[in-house]
């Protein structure tokens, strides 16, 4: 097994640095619904808050009701003046794939489903029915006894 010096091993971190860029990079926000060509600006200035509740205040800054049916997320520092409303969704959201739906003023989001969807290209996982994460495991099932062999008299020669 051959050892990579500090230059090799600086080269492997770039790599892997540059991969997890790539794979971020391919988040999206899909749009359904009718959207304005052209969004309401907004100005959001907000240090260490919850992406949920950054959602909330650019809904109320942009005149929405909203809707989120997403996972909460990591904590975001937003600091935006006068930029589109639908633009600074997009930045919310770039951690994954997500649904914006909208009908006037009521917007829903919620986390993409499809495989297509999915930044790595694998199929994502529905989530689990109520009442079923604290289940207990199925016990495994017992083996088959053997069968005794037939009778020689049984056989037919």
């Amino acid at each position: 097994m051959r050892c990579l010096g500090g230059s090799g091993l600086a080269a492997v971190a770039i790599g892997l640095a540059s991969l997890a860029a790539v794979a971020t990079a391919d988040a999206r926000v899909k749009r359904e619904g009718a959207w304005p060509d052209a969004d309401k600006p907004v100005t959001l200035d907000a240090d260490g808050m919850p992406r949920r509740d950054a959602l909330r205040k650019l809904a109320d800054a942009a005149g929405w009701s909203l809707v989120v049916h997403a996972p909460p997320g990591d904590n975001v520092d937003v600091h935006v003046k006068g930029q589109p409303a639908s633009k600074v969704l997009e930045i919310l959201l770039e951690d994954g794939d997500y649904v914006a739906r909208r009908e006037g003023t009521l917007v829903s989001i919620d986390r993409a489903t499809t495989p297509a969807a999915s930044a790595s290209g694998a199929a994502v996982a529905p989530p689990a029915p109520p009442g079923v994460a604290g289940a207990a495991p199925i016990p495994p099932v017992p083996p088959i006894p053997a069968i005794a062999p037939l009778p020689a008299s049984w056989l037919r020669t």
